[in-house]
């Protein structure tokens, strides 16, 4: 019988009791107290008469009181899913008319669905509660769904995806091999559970008996300077927060950094690994499916043990090594469906295989070289360039934090590039002009260029290209 989390959880209460396990804004919970807590919500959750098989749809809150609601759904063999913004539960209306109850605390809500107001009494009162001698804990069979995944990609539309658990385990193994997580592990979450990845880092830590770390609003340097972690997981957006470390940086030496919703710019990898000893984990994943494979410092991808990849023409023929195609994918990894959604389904799972809408090549045996979404290539005058590729090449540009590119139309009805920059403190447009234009693919055409304060992107890094474009366009209007 598979090992749980819980499990994990009891064995490290007994053989290490009060060894730190989780440091949440200030909040710490050794081994001992964190799973006598969840032996707490657990018994509270049952009074409420859920049920196997049933959903609760959970407010991250902070990652302690939001990983005692989780792995106490858990061990009822109850679903559960998140919501961090008043948008974001809008956004999952779907997903909450199909749930038994709704957890929340910060966020107001309202409808004819049991909820559980979990504030700060409600928490004191239950933490303060015995010990109960026994608590509900039921193990999930392999096809029991145990999390769902919420994506809006690159359009806004949400789509709802089933964990089960063999799934779930199977995505632990896929990062135990790579991670190298134990007892001395000090992870840093940036990320709230609801990007799959955090949630399965976070679980890989407690499972292996380090100490996860939430330090709420503060900034990534300023987290790294106080919790002085080995391991992170964040997007590459927040990649110029380590640049400036400054005085610190020399003394946080041989940082692991776990990069999901997009790469890295190769001159500031390089940096990093050189001067710092950075170690850069990179990947090409999707929610669907998780990590597929890992990335290096020039972009070549090797595909994961467990995975069957596959590019594939427009009528799904396997291409030969290194032609372009569509990414097709299989394996234990790969979620089965989506939920409340038959068309979807029916685009993107197909024949036993997951479509994610990439594009890329097999140069070799065992590689994958990822082109971006087929909705990340840009088209002038019948010329494709991928957005991916460009982005990358301005946000390698001193004095540029992050960008992002849309096909925008002149007055005369032709196309051009719509650039969108983001940057650093002290920088300005026009004396970057230069550089951004020799950045840029030669025979691109004609480019307008504004500043903005941030790109629109999905909880999971990916650029929400048709809110850029709408922005886009009542500035060019305007310009």
């Amino acid at each position: 019988m598979t090992k749980s989390t819980l499990d994990y959880l009891a064995e490290h209460a007994q053989t290490r009791p009060d060894d730190l396990a989780v440091y949440d804004r200030g909040e710490k919970a050794s081994f001992r107290k964190f799973y006598e807590d969840v032996r707490r919500t657990a018994v509270a959750l049952e009074r409420l008469d859920l049920i196997a098989g049933d959903i609760v749809v959970i407010e991250y809150d902070g990652l302690y009181r939001s990983w005692l609601l989780h792995l106490a759904c858990e061990a009822l063999c109850v679903a559960t899913s998140h919501f961090a913004t008043e948008k974001h539960f809008g956004e999952i209306s779907s997903l909450v008319q199909h749930s038994a109850l709704v957890v929340h605390n910060l966020i107001p809500v309202t409808g004819a669905l049991p909820t559980l107001l979990a504030d700060d009494a409600w928490w004191t009162a239950l933490l303060d509660e015995p010990v109960p001698a026994s608590f509900p804990y039921r193990q999930p069979n392999p096809d029991t769904i145990v999390r769902i995944a919420t994506s809006s990609g690159t359009t806004g539309t949400t789509k709802f995806i089933p964990l089960t658990a063999a799934n779930f385990e199977e995505r632990l193994r896929l990062y135990d091999f790579r991670l190298d997580f134990g007892p001395h592990t000090r992870h840093l979450l940036s990320i709230g559970f609801g990007m799959q990845a955090a949630h399965i880092h976070a679980t890989m830590c407690l499972r292996a008996g380090g100490i996860c770390f939430h330090v709420g609003e503060s900034t990534v340097d300023r987290a790294i300077a106080e919790v002085r972690p080995n391991h992170i997981m964040f997007l590459p957006v927040f990649l110029p927060s380590l640049m400036a470390l400054g005085e610190n940086a020399q003394a946080v030496r041989d940082i692991a950094i776990s990069i999901t919703g997009g790469r890295v710019p190769t001159e500031m990898r390089r940096s990093l690994e050189k001067e710092l000893g950075y170690r850069f984990i990179e990947s090409y994943a999707t929610n669907e499916a998780s990590a597929i494979s890992d990335i290096d410092i020039n972009g070549l991808g090797t595909i994961l043990p467990g995975f069957e990849v596959e590019v594939v023409d427009d009528l799904d023929r396997n291409l030969p090594f290194s032609e372009i195609g569509y990414i097709r994918v299989k394996g234990p990894a790969v979620t089965p469906a989506y939920l409340f959604e038959d068309g979807a389904t029916q685009r993107m799972y197909r024949d036993g295989w997951f479509y994610p809408g990439d594009l890329g090549s097999i140069p070799a045996p065992g590689k994958l070289k990822l082109l971006g979404r087929g909705d990340d290539l840009v088209n002038i005058f019948g010329i494709k360039h991928n957005a991916l590729d460009i982005e990358h090449n301005l946000n390698s540009l001193s004095g540029i934090n992050d960008s992002a590119i849309v096909v925008g139309t002149k007055e005369d009805g032709t196309d051009m590039l719509w650039v969108g920059l983001v940057l650093s403190d002290g920088a300005d447009l026009q004396s970057l002009q230069d550089q951004i234009t020799e950045a840029l693919p030669e025979n691109i055409g004609a480019t307008w260029m504004c500043e903005i304060s941030h790109v629109p992107r999905t909880e999971t890094g990916k650029i929400r290209r048709d809110l850029l474009k709408t922005n886009f366009e009542t500035h060019f209007k305007q310009s």
